[in-house]
């Protein structure tokens, strides 16, 4: 009797390994291998959820331990450097990275020619960036020899970071957004790592910001490594043709990237000037919790984004609306729920997660949840329109928001305080979804896609 159970057991154990084998060569198959457009979208929405969710995750739970220990003053202070550097990006970028990912999803043959002549373009252009930054730090009178090495130290943490983005844009046009996720995940661990080692040991907050580009270094050299071992040579050898064909197509996209860093960053830089560090901190805790959740559609984007560019490179119009459609809803189900219950737990969320000191950013929290469902709208039309080549609406329309925004923040900030530019976050959210649409659809429909 024993040896027969022995037996079946046996048996048993070498059927469900088997079995558990070749469930596992499905997933690996399934989650690491490109086998047709259904299952590449799921792919890389997969990867770049889980990383986003991860990345987003650690990064809002360390400005939970920051805005704490800190104080809404210091929380402030660290908050307006990476606010001000932020608007640096657009010097060291130069829209090189979102127009390499829309020619390289269209020849991705290219890929190489790409790499190493980006990669020149941007190692002149950081010089550009950490010159503006020493030029207008010289400017900044009211603000303490500390508050100019956090600008200092976090500039370089934007700069290498635009590396990195650009790297990613490889991954994304050759669909390949596993890479992406791993970069995320190494660069969120590092950083959060040696971060809350900083603040429990009671270091200032320019140690915290050692940490932002240690974490942003590490993933720099894990990109640099996957991008010369998988998709080509980085050889350095400039193509100078080549070269001036980039620098004439991207100056839109960089012009793009001028008004979205003044769209999200001035807000930030008028409350410090005109309402002091303090409210900044107030408002940064709100605002922070709204730009966390922009994760979701950004993701969808990106994994989007390719397919809509790819789309109309190859004259398939007709099948966008089916992919826009699918990802509209996937918006829908997520936003409308998500702004009703986060509404009515906002008091809860913010005296919980950074204490009752921070209880003034509740009223602007509720206010900006309104931006927060124009935001996940305007996300698929707006880069819809890039897509399909139409960088020049879009930068037409981003430059009248950013400049209605700029206006707006003028007036509302010295009066309404941090409730005035929650309240002018929503009025340009609202008109840049309102043109986004507008022309979104009249190009589907010029296109023959409606």
């Amino acid at each position: 009797m024993g040896l027969v159970f022995s037996l079946s057991f046996a048996l048993f154990k070498k059927s469900f390994m088997k079995k558990m084998k070749k469930l596992i060569g499905v997933g690996k198959d399934f989650l690491f291998k490109n086998n047709g457009p259904t299952q590449i979208l799921f792919k890389n929405t997969f990867w770049l959820m889980f990383s986003e969710l991860f990345n987003k995750g650690l990064m809002l739970l360390l400005t939970i331990f920051l805005a704490r220990y800190l104080g809404s003053e210091g929380y402030g202070e660290f908050t307006f450097a990476l606010s001000f550097t932020l608007l640096l990006v657009v010097a060291c970028d130069f829209g090189l990275t979102t127009y390499s990912t829309r020619e390289m999803s269209k020849k991705r043959e290219d890929t190489n020619m790409f790499v190493n002549n980006v990669l020149l373009i941007k190692l002149v252009l950081t010089l550009i960036t950490l010159g503006i930054c020493l030029f207008f730090l010289s400017f900044f009178q009211g603000k303490t020899f500390f508050e100019k090495s956090l600008v200092f130290v976090m500039t370089f943490y934007v700069i290498i970071n635009t590396f990195n983005e650009f790297f990613r844009a490889v991954f994304r046009s050759h669909e390949r957004m596993e890479y992406e996720a791993y970069s995320k995940i190494i660069q969120a661990v590092a950083l959060f790592s040696l971060a809350i080692f900083f603040i429990f040991f009671q270091y200032s907050a320019l140690y915290v910001a050692f940490a932002y580009v240690f974490g942003v270094s590490l993933s720099f050299l894990f990109c640099y490594f996957i991008v010369t071992k998988k998709f080509g040579t980085i050889r350095y050898l400039p193509d100078k043709v080549f070269i001036k064909k980039i620098l004439l197509e991207t100056w839109p996209f960089a012009l793009s990237s001028i008004f979205v860093s003044i769209y999200f960053s001035i807000d930030s830089l008028f409350i410090s000037f005109f309402k002091g560090d303090s409210a900044l901190g107030q408002y940064s805790v709100a605002y922070m919790l709204i730009t966390a959740l922009y994760i979701i559609p950004t993701v969808l984007t990106n994994a989007y984004f390719p397919k809509f560019s790819e789309l109309f490179g190859k004259k398939k119009e007709r099948e966008i609306p089916k992919f826009l459609n699918l990802f509209i809803l996937k918006v829908t189900v997520i936003i409308i729920p998500l702004c009703i219950i986060l509404y009515f737990l906002a008091t809860f969320l913010i005296e919980t997660l950074y204490s009752q000191a921070y209880s003034e950013a509740i009223l602007p929290f509720k206010i900006l949840l309104l931006a927060l469902f124009f935001k996940f709208y305007s996300f698929p039309f707006g880069f819809l329109l890039s897509a399909m080549n139409q960088q020049m609406t879009r930068l037409k329309i981003q430059g009248f928001t950013s400049l209605l925004n700029i206006g707006t923040n003028l007036y509302f900030i010295p009066y309404y305080g941090i409730v005035g530019a929650a309240i002018t976050t929503v009025i340009s959210e609202g008109v840049l979804l309102g043109f986004y649409f507008v022309y979104a659809m009249s190009m589907l429909r010029k296109n023959g896609s409606r």
